[in-house]
Formats: structure tokens, sequence, C-alpha cells
């Protein structure tokens, strides 16, 4: 469908061959619905511990996320271009939201949940304060904090991400032979297996470029004294004690700084 609307075919229009045979497959691969069986039961009898594994992924077709395997979720991604690293991104927060629904409404409890994707960019962005990146990136690492840890989520080789079907897509007589959507990957099973979070990365340039400009603000205070003349005008509103008050400031002035005798007698008129 979106593919059409890029096409901007009106709805009287005849499709092209392609997109004909594209229709035709996908109605003919809805037959194989009815043989998908998927179980139901969760619970887990005298279980030591219970660790919830979530997988995200994108791709410029969609974005989608699944809950091992409780339940998974895809959303076509934008007409509009977006970088897949913010798609990743996108994907992270799609598995969060799922993560705060999902493992509350399991009523169990779990001992860790651990979040996987197979973008090296988006984990970056998830490791640092939100407050580090661009608008776009800190809004989506913010809800992702929000949501879940940070020290949760890992890197996952593409080939064992399950969520790569998702983003990229798969006919439905497919999904049904795939053991790594039913199963997750073959580690997701081993008793000894040791899952590393954490994941330290090299920062690259396609890291970087979502960095917010830091800018250093330097402000100077200067004290102004007020000029002795504009003091009197403030305080004095009369205009005779005003001009005493300042003919003692001069004769002040005059005696300290002359030479001859000071002068000390009462303040005449005409002074």
């Amino acid at each position: 469908m979106q593919q059409l609307c890029k096409l901007k075919i009106n709805w009287d229009d005849a499709l092209s061959a392609e997109m004909q045979m594209k229709w035709k497959k996908y109605l003919k691969g809805l037959d194989h619905c009815n043989n998908l069986i998927i179980p139901r039961w969760l619970q887990c009898d005298n279980a030591a511990n219970i660790y919830v594994h979530g997988f995200a992924d994108a791709s410029c077709k969609a974005y989608g996320a699944c809950l091992y395997v409780v339940c998974a979720k895809s959303r076509i991604a934008p007409i509009n271009i977006i970088t897949i690293p913010r798609l990743e991104l996108c994907a992270a927060v799609l598995l969060s939201k799922l993560i705060g629904k999902i493992v509350p409404a399991l009523r169990i409890n779990v001992t860790n949940i651990y979040c996987w994707s197979d973008s090296k960019v988006a984990l970056a962005w998830i490791a640092a304060d939100a407050t580090r990146w661009k608008p776009f990136v800190a809004n989506r690492v913010s809800k992702v904090h929000n949501l879940t840890s940070r020290h949760s989520w890992a890197y996952v080789n593409t080939k064992e991400n399950p969520a790569d079907i998702l983003s990229r897509g798969c006919d439905v007589q497919d999904i049904q032979k795939c053991t790594l959507w039913w199963n997750g990957p073959a580690w997701l099973t081993d008793e000894h297996a040791t899952w590393e979070t954490l994941y330290q990365v090299q920062e690259d340039e396609e890291i970087l470029c979502e960095e917010r400009k830091q800018s250093n603000l330097i402000v100077m205070v200067a004290e102004v004294k007020k000029n002795y003349f504009v003091q009197l005008c403030e305080k004095y509103s009369k205009l005779n004690r005003f001009q005493r008050v300042f003919a003692y400031r001069v004769r002040y002035e005059h005696n300290i700084s002359s030479k001859f005798k000071s002068k000390k007698k009462i303040l005449r008129s005409t002074q």
C-alpha cells in the first residue's frame, strides 16, 4: 500500500503488471495463515529464573520489535526519508513500549530483561544521556530510558536477530519453517550462556552527527559607580539642601588639597 502511495496512483487507475503480481502473491499467501499454530501457554512450572528477551530492527521499508516470544509489532517506515540509524532508534522505542505493557501483564517475577539491537549507532545513542543529542534522537532516547534501563541494551548480530524478519518482511509459508522466528537465536536456550550488555562502541561520524552543539556563554558583570553629583540629585529633593551639601563637599575637597589656610567658617549664601 505504501508503494502505491509513493506512485501516486488514483483509485480508478490500472495497476502495473508488477504491482498486480505482488498483490496476487500477497493474497495467495493469506491462504497459508490457516496453517499457523501459535501456542499461547506462557507459564513456567518450578522456574528458578525467568528472563525476558526483546529484539529490535529496522530497514528502509519497516521497523519492528518482538518480545520473545510473546508478541511482536511492526510499523511501516515513513514515506519521508529517514536515516536507517534513526529508524533503528524508532524500533528501540517500539520495543521499550512493548516491554512496558507486556511484562507487567505477565504477572510473573522476571529476573532480568535484555534488549537486543544490531545497530551500533542506536546503541551508542541509548548508552549516552538524552541531553547530549539533537531533538529527534534526544526525544526517543528519553523514551527508551523511561521504559527500560540503558544497561539492559546489547548488540546482536543481524543474522541472529529475529526482528530482522519484521523489518524486511517474510512470506507466510516461509515463516512457518523459520526456526529463528519461533525459537529465537540458539544461545537463548543455552543454560550456560552469559549475555553481555553495555556494548562499547567507538564513536564515529555517524554517531556524532546527532550530537547537540555545545556553546559556551561568557558573561561579564561590571559594577558602575554613580557620580557623586548624581547621588546627591537622587538623595535630596529640595534645592536649598542640595546646594548646601554640595557646597560643603566642594569646601572639603578644597581643604584637603589646598596648601593655604583651610576654610572653616560657616557657609554664606554668596559662597
